[in-house]
């Protein structure tokens, strides 16, 4: 398999070290690794621009022979959504898990208590993420509070956050797959509670380009609560993409 670029994009809610072990199991693997750190707020404030001309940034300085991947969690997987039906000719494959779109992101805590720092409002919702919190080690569990808290507590990315929620709502993501040219990969958790699954895993038995996967017993996002599972699934979707299609007499 010829190595590919991989961007692995940040969350809403939470910054890029959440691919920190899917990330480093592709780089074992020969391919050139691009994490985008900040969170979507931080970094891209409440713009799509904003985010592909990052994006772009990333492809220029790291091209691969096995060609560009976009890889996206939550609101960063309408993202990567977006930018390959802008810039179908730059990328080879996405990969989508838990993003919005086709249903209301269902935080479970609402934005007035996470921007007023109720006590346990960041908390609930990072545990809301998970199907069982006790897989996440605690070093990382404190992190994603502390993500949390710090994403809404300024006016700028709290103004930022409320950008991106309203444009998951309108987003045309019919109108915007008819655009993508190459393949696409769902990876959902079963018990994903934020971003449930049904309407995308019809999505995927309607179009050719699209293929949907579930990690078993798990929830919003699988790359952190079992990235084991996310990364196979992952790995078996690259390899896809190397292999030739089959020729007919």
């Amino acid at each position: 398999m010829a190595p590919c670029h991989i961007v692995f994009l940040p969350g809403l809610f939470a910054r890029g070290w959440i691919w920190k072990q899917v990330a480093e199991a592709c780089r074992q693997q020969g391919h050139k690794i691009t994490v985008i750190e900040p969170s979507i707020p931080e970094v891209f404030m409440g713009k799509l621009e904003s985010a592909h001309e990052m994006i772009r940034e990333c492809l220029q300085l790291n091209g691969a022979a096995g060609g560009n991947i976009l890889v996206g969690n939550s609101m960063s997987g309408l993202i990567t959504l977006d930018f390959a039906a802008k810039y179908p000719e730059l990328v080879a494959g996405v990969v989508i898990s838990g993003a919005p779109g086709l249903e209301e992101l269902e935080a479970g805590v609402s934005l007035v208590d996470l921007r007023g720092s109720v006590p346990g409002a960041a908390n609930s919702l990072c545990e809301r993420v998970f199907r069982d919190i006790n897989r996440l080690p605690k070093p990382d569990y404190e992190r994603g509070v502390a993500d949390i808290n710090t994403i809404f507590s300024t006016n700028e990315t709290f103004k930022s956050v409320v950008k991106w929620l309203n444009l998951s709502r309108k987003y045309d993501v019919h109108g915007n797959l008819d655009k993508v040219k190459c393949p696409i990969k769902l990876i959902w958790g079963d018990f994903d509670k934020i971003t449930p699954a049904e309407s995308w895993r019809l999505l995927a038995s309607q179009r050719d380009n699209i293929d949907y996967s579930e990690v078993y017993d798990c929830g919003h996002s699988p790359m952190l609560e079992k990235p084991e599972e996310f990364y196979s699934v992952l790995s078996e979707f690259l390899l896809g993409l190397s292999r030739p299609l089959a020729r007919t007499a």
